[in-house]
């Protein structure tokens, strides 16, 4: 368990390796994801599984995962997700991309070990693109040619803060709300410099495929 600047001591007397960063870093969880990973590889990791702060896994997740690589073959697994407010309660958000196979929240991604090679993405993607971390590693799976399977299951619990999400079934937002910045992206992406600097530090163009 990684945390980004802000530890709760309780964590310390859990069975689990507790790595303090000393700083909150504000990338979407990428410094720490990429810490995790490679503490994980050098403790000779067979397969990683992300999971947010403000996420849970359902029992049977990781074994429905798992379950589907061996099926498959495949080096990636990937699954879908049911939707929470901050305050617990179940919602019925649908979002299209995901439903489709387009998009995969990092929190329903795991990689066995001949897929490692993507975990450096967190790191190297660029600040502005971390509030799509997610996608950009995806296409970073993708650009790679790794197999990927879908369990096509909802095995894990997601809280939203998305105003879009709230505004679509007419709830009241919450009080932290927030929007992706797709606009600034977009144009970073779209504009010399991100083309440049998205190649020569991941190997690819987010865009393009």
């Amino acid at each position: 368990m990684i945390a980004d600047g802000h530890p709760r001591e309780e964590i310390d007397g859990w069975d689990v390796l507790h790595i303090r960063l000393p700083k909150a870093h504000a990338d979407n969880g990428n410094t720490p994801r990429g810490v995790g990973c490679v503490v994980a590889e050098t403790n000779g990791a067979e397969f990683i599984a992300f999971l947010d702060a403000d996420n849970w896994y359902y029992p049977d997740h990781l074994a429905s995962m798992l379950d589907a690589m061996r099926e498959t073959g495949a080096s990636v697994a990937c699954c879908w997700r049911d939707y929470y407010d901050p305050k617990g309660t179940k919602i019925d958000v649908v979002e299209a991309d995901e439903m489709a196979l387009g998009h995969v929240d990092t929190s329903c991604i795991m990689l066995s070990s001949a897929a490692f090679d993507v975990n450096q993405l967190w790191s190297t993607m660029p600040k502005i693109l971390t509030p799509w971390c997610d996608r950009v590693v995806m296409t970073g799976i993708r650009h790679r040619r790794h197999m990927q399977c879908y369990t096509r299951k909802r095995t894990v619990a997601f809280t939203t803060i998305y105003s879009q999400h709230f505004e679509d079934l007419n709830l009241p937002l919450p009080p932290n709300a927030k929007r992706t910045p797709d606009e600034a992206m977009l144009a970073y992406l779209q504009s010399i410099e991100g083309v440049q600097q998205t190649v020569r530090r991941m190997g690819f163009w987010p865009l393009a495929i």
